[in-house]
């Protein structure tokens, strides 16, 4: 079994696609499209990208590699990524937070082994289908019927032996003709830039590997699913005024998938019978993970050191969760 990718809706509505290893894990993800087509030439483009050389961050002043490459850095809970850059050094794929390089370097490798991999896409089959047209010429009277497709009917000698001077068939075909011209036309996909491509990539758009057409499968509702939320290590040396960087990554427990367009809170803990103090809020990205900026104040006039932590209030797919929490001081 072969690497596949996947494509499919996220909670706003826009086209994404993944990319899952053999074992079914997910190893990478693309951006957010707001055109179906977009989201297929991202595909394409990693596909012809994948066999891109590696350049390391977490090496300092380590050699520096041209685009396209992979990129390996590590994110602020110390965990090793990658990303892929296309020729035009833009990212066309990222993926997922790994503790070792060789675990890192291995996702790598299953995207450098998906250049023919298979597109798994329940939207394909969204185009004006064929059938709609045969459908209309069904519709005809049965003599027109035949008429709209000779070759089915007729073999080549009995078609030289048809002369103008047939005014029935004549009439029929022109009756034919201007049925199919009142067909609808399939719709026209809109440019955007993501899908302006130079001839030459056009051309390099030709399927590596059919693109398979599944049915959605009806997945039973087992209600909101249980989170796990986890507010990152701050520095301990922290002065007023500092614009402060409150990290973490909020995802389900079964899984372990990161859950993304999440609200996050960040409060501090007040024993006193006023409640707890807000500080500041943010969203999660796709992968769960989340940056909340924060200037730095005293936390109350009593004292400069106080307990904080993350809150998620959940949501219709997800129950809500708390950090641990951590104590800061700022002077």
């Amino acid at each position: 079994m072969s690497p596949k990718f996947q494509v499919y809706k996220d909670a706003a509505g826009k086209t994404r696609f993944r990319l899952r290893a053999n074992n079914n894990k997910i190893v990478a993800f693309g951006e957010a499209y707001e055109q179906y087509a977009s989201c297929i030439n991202g595909i394409r483009s990693v596909q012809r990208n994948s066999g891109a050389p590696i350049e390391d961050l977490t090496i300092e002043s380590g050699p520096k590699v041209p685009n396209p490459k992979y990129q390996i850095y590590k994110d602020a809970s110390g965990d090793f990524r990658f990303r892929l850059k296309a020729a035009n050094g833009e990212t066309i794929a990222q993926g997922e937070g790994y503790e070792s390089m060789e675990s890192c370097l291995n996702g790598i490798e299953v995207v450098r082994n998906s250049a023919n991999a298979s597109i798994e896409d329940p939207f394909s089959s969204k185009a004006v289908p064929e059938s709609k047209v045969e459908a209309k010429i069904r519709d005809l009277p049965k003599s027109m019927q035949a008429e709209s497709k000779p070759e089915a009917t007729l073999n080549e000698k009995k078609r030289e032996d048809l002369t103008p001077t047939a005014p029935t068939l004549a009439k029929a075909e022109s009756k034919v003709e201007a049925k199919i011209e009142e067909l609808p036309k399939p719709p026209q996909v809109e440019s955007t830039p993501e899908v302006i491509l130079r001839e030459e990539e056009k051309e390099d758009l030709t399927p590596a590997a059919p693109i398979l057409s599944v049915k959605k499968e009806i997945v039973e509702d087992h209600g909101p699913a249980d989170t796990e939320l986890e507010l990152y290590s701050v520095s301990g040396n922290i002065a007023k005024g500092d614009k402060i960087a409150l990290q973490g990554r909020l995802q389900r427990i079964d899984t372990k998938q990161g859950i993304s367009g999440a609200k996050i809170r960040i409060l501090e803990r007040d024993k006193s019978i006023l409640g707890d103090d807000y500080l500041a809020f943010g969203n999660t990205a796709e992968d769960g993970s989340f940056d909340i900026k924060w200037k730095a104040r005293p936390l109350s006039w009593r004292k400069n050191t106080g307990d904080i932590y993350a809150i998620f209030g959940g949501n219709e797919k997800a129950k809500p969760s708390r950090s641990m929490t951590q104590t800061i001081t700022v002077k």
